[in-house]
């Protein structure tokens, strides 16, 4: 996984998250079979300073998985808003 950060002007910083994951999944017993899933994902954020303790961050996130397993393959994407506090 990659997770480059850029500060911007007036504080502002630009996240970037990029991942990649191949799973495989040997199973023992007879009750499953073996699954292979390939897991790819990307997130872009924003933060912005307010203040000293707080800071306003938004973002989206695209996940992806396919697998050999039937049903077990998504797709999603995820926006995000939240405010956080530090001490």
């Amino acid at each position: 996984s990659l997770d480059p950060a850029w500060t911007l002007s007036n504080g502002l910083t630009a996240r970037v998250h990029g991942s990649y994951e191949h799973r495989d999944f040997q199973v023992t017993t007879g009750i499953a079979s073996d699954r292979v899933d390939d897991v790819g994902n990307v997130s872009g954020f924003l933060d912005w300073p307010l203040g000293r303790h707080f800071k306003l961050s938004g973002g989206v996130t695209v996940e992806r998985r396919s697998s050999t397993r039937q049903l077990q393959t998504y797709q999603f994407l995820q926006q995000q808003l939240q405010i956080v506090g530090t001490l």
